[in-house]
């Protein structure tokens, strides 16, 4: 087994209820690094949660659950990055699912088996060739994917078995919210992979079906009306359902003082929908 030195506690701010961890991009990559490096530490999970994921909870227990299992959740969006900070949390910037990514498979300094989670066949047939080409270290080996309909835990199963078989040691996960979730959760408890992060649909950026706006745009808080141009009818309603909500949420527990209680028992069948 790999000594690896011990982790410093990263500073925490709940939103929601939910713990979203102040990090930037190198130490979440160092997390990443370390849990490689430590053969016996279980699985450490990801997830770069945006104003949908953290809204969708509030209406959500079992989602509520899944995401109170990961270890990092990371302030994906400007929205986030700006609450953090009138909470008085000293925060960089965002940690965004599309540069997480391509940063992590270009730190990689040995080989390290991946699997991906999520996607069409085509997609990933242009992601692994894009690993090849990009990232030398980053050895894309199985691909899972997964029907619609309930996660569960046979149906995780026999995705964990897979992985273990093929010694996948990195997993993304790309199924959108809240999907992504439950899957971590439950592989979570089942999996010999070391790390799992969800990302949504970060890989498309890598192979050129989404575009990251400029800059400028990003720092203006303006990605998700890059996007929403790009992709009006697929992104309207859920920015005008999110989005309000996320508002909505922050007001009347800033009002109220904090989140309200969630009182239903946390203690959730082991069956997502």
């Amino acid at each position: 087994m790999t000594t690896v030195e011990a982790r410093e506690p990263v500073a925490q701010q709940r939103l929601f209820g939910l713990p979203i961890s102040a990090v930037n991009y190198d130490q979440v990559i160092d997390l990443v690094h370390q849990q490689l490096d430590d053969d016996a530490s279980g699985m450490l999970t990801i997830d770069a949660t945006n104003t949908m994921g953290l809204a969708a909870s509030r209406s959500n227990p079992r989602l509520t659950s899944a995401m109170t299992t990961y270890d990092h959740l990371l302030p994906d969006g400007r929205p986030l990055l700006w609450t953090m900070r009138w909470k008085e949390t000293p925060l960089e910037d965002t940690v965004a699912g599309p540069h997480l990514v391509e940063r992590l498979l270009s730190s990689l300094t040995r080989p390290v088996r991946i699997g991906l989670v999520g996607t069409y066949d085509e997609e990933y047939k242009r992601i692994e060739e894009e690993g090849r080409n990009r990232f030398p270290h980053a050895r894309f080996v199985v691909h899972i994917d997964v029907t619609p309909g309930d996660i569960t835990p046979d149906t995780v199963r026999e995705a964990t078995d897979r992985l273990r078989a093929n010694g996948v040691q990195l997993v993304f996960v790309c199924l959108g919210v809240p999907r992504q979730y439950y899957w971590t959760a439950l592989a979570k408890e089942q999996s010999d992979a070391l790390v799992c992060i969800s990302v949504g649909g970060a890989f498309s950026y890598l192979i050129g079906n989404s575009h990251v706006p400029h800059k400028i745009i990003q720092r203006a808080g303006l990605w998700w009306l890059h996007r929403l141009v790009r992709e009006p009818r697929r992104l309207l309603p859920r920015y005008l359902k999110y989005n309000s909500l996320f508002v909505w949420y922050l007001v009347r527990d800033s009002l109220k003082g904090g989140p309200i209680a969630n009182t239903e028992d946390r203690r959730q069948p082991a069956v997502y929908s």
